[in-house]
């Protein structure tokens, strides 16, 4: 890529001026552009609504989702028409497949919803990056860069307005006596002729908007590579290289020009001023001061602030442009008042959230807070078994004994490890997650539990899971037993 050859003026330009850039370049080849477009939207457009049996409105939004099929080789011609070497339409549509390159069914899916796909179409279609070197690359373009996202809305926004200024405008153009449909029934609920006629007003606005969108963003790309790279200076340089190379020439033709002169004249007499008429002498200086050395001349304009400036009341506008200014304007009140109304809504009910809140949680805050944290962040359930303190009896080891005496082996043995697991947690305060199995709970019991304690959990917990798994019941002493030393493992 040769800077020199750039037909564009490089300078630092904000991303705005970047974007006027792409719709000068837009301008200047545009039917070249819209051929392009054309070449690559039309046999789409007539294969979604002539060939496919799709309703009319899917194939048009089809239609418009294979812009990416579309756009490419527009910015390939813009390439090269930026350094002087604008290719052929016909030599475009020859490398359309290449162009399109292998990354087509990414534009088309994930892709496809960047606002930001013009101004990083050219890594992948100009630089040839893809995968992660691609995605470094457009993070480092679209650093503190917000323009294209909004250059994608207004690009849809005029689209539709085109598409629809269109379509009135035919059914204005149509004489009243052929027409048999109302503007607002053709508009949003049109038959078949009339959806077809949509689809090619849609695709007219969208092959006029397409050159400009793409060379806008081509613009803002080439602004962000100029002021990444720095191009404007290295393109000073290159020229300031040039002209003091040609400056050292001049310089040493006139020294052997000097020293010829001195040998032809034997410094016999001296050498004395070339004689030039005053018209001579002014063309002479004005061809002088023409370099960039002797200064230039610039003219620059910029806007003043003059002050707020009176309207009058009376604009003398028709009835009907009135009639759309009170309207707008009472729309404005009204959006205005309801926006109020709704703020303040929210804020009455987000002081009700929070007084509904602390009512709820007011033991959290006080005496007793820490232990209500602390009950709070407890699991309730382990295993599918209620651990809640309040949900035990006094006397776990009682009870359970009470249900051993009254032929109920399975409810006691669950009391009793229903217990186990209510001490580790609120006792001990051990952190067993609702989703443990008994294998885990007893790993986590040996953090806490002595020799004693954990050879008694180990013993419940192998009783209880054949019972609860194998339905293998332990004999009535061997319950008693585990009674008696629940005891004395966890106390009352």
């Amino acid at each position: 890529m040769d800077l020199t050859n750039l037909t564009v003026n490089l300078r630092p330009r904000n991303p705005w001026e970047g974007i006027d850039l792409g719709f000068s370049l837009a301008i200047q080849g545009f039917l070249q552009l819209w051929l392009l477009w054309m070449i690559g939207a039309l046999p789409i457009f007539l294969i979604l609504n002539l060939l496919l049996p799709v309703p009319l409105w899917l194939a048009g939004l089809l239609a418009w989702w294979c812009k990416p099929l579309y756009e490419p080789p527009l910015l390939y011609w813009l390439s090269r028409m930026v350094f002087a070497q604008p290719p052929g339409v016909g030599e475009v549509r020859k490398r359309w497949l290449g162009i399109l390159g292998n990354q087509l069914l990414a534009n088309l899916t994930w892709r496809r919803f960047s606002p930001a796909r013009s101004f990083v179409m050219p890594v992948a279609v100009l630089e040839g990056l893809r995968g992660k070197p691609r995605l470094a690359r457009v993070q480092v373009l679209s650093r503190q860069q917000h323009a294209a996202g909004w250059l994608t809305l207004a690009g849809l926004h005029f689209e539709i307005i085109l598409e629809l200024g269109l379509l009135i405008l035919l059914v204005v153009l149509l004489p009243e006596e052929l027409r048999s449909f109302e503007l607002g029934e053709f508009l949003f609920e049109p038959s078949g002729w009339q959806q077809g006629l949509q689809q090619i007003t849609g695709l007219l606005a969208m092959s006029v908007i397409a050159p400009f969108y793409v060379a806008a963003g081509f613009g803002l790309y080439l602004t962000r590579r100029s002021e990444l790279e720095a191009w404007d200076i290295e393109l000073g340089f290159r020229k300031m290289a040039g002209r003091l190379a040609n400056r050292r020439h001049i310089a040493g033709l006139m020294l052997v020009l000097g020293t010829a002169l001195l040998g032809f004249t034997g410094m016999e007499r001296p050498l004395q001023a070339a004689e030039l008429t005053p018209p001579e002498a002014k063309a002479l200086i004005e061809a002088v001061m023409q370099d960039d050395d002797f200064g230039k001349r610039e003219t620059q304009s910029h806007w003043r602030y003059v002050g707020q400036t009176e309207v009058d009341e009376d604009l003398g506008l028709p009835w009907l442009f009135e009639w759309l200014v009170d309207v707008v304007q009472g729309f404005s009140r009204g959006f205005a008042l309801l926006g109020e109304f709704l703020l303040w809504l929210a804020v009455g009910g987000l002081i009700v959230y929070l007084l509904v809140w602390f009512q709820r949680n007011r033991g959290l805050f006080g005496p007793g807070a820490e232990q209500t944290r602390r009950q709070r962040s407890a699991p309730v359930a382990v295993l599918g078994l209620d651990i809640r303190p309040e949900s035990l009896p006094a006397d776990v080891a009682g009870e359970a004994l009470t249900l051993l005496e009254r032929g109920e082996p399975r409810a006691a043995l669950s009391l009793l490890y229903r217990g186990s697991l209510s001490v580790l947690v609120h006792h001990y305060r051990l952190k067993v997650p609702g989703s443990a199995t008994e294998g885990e709970c007893l790993e986590l019991a040996q953090t806490v539990l002595g020799r004693s304690g954990m050879d008694y959990q180990t013993t419940l917990t192998r009783a209880w899971c054949r019972l609860a798994y194998g339905h293998d019941s332990p004999a009535p002493q061997r319950l008693e037993q585990l009674c008696h030393d629940w005891k004395r493992a966890y106390g009352q």
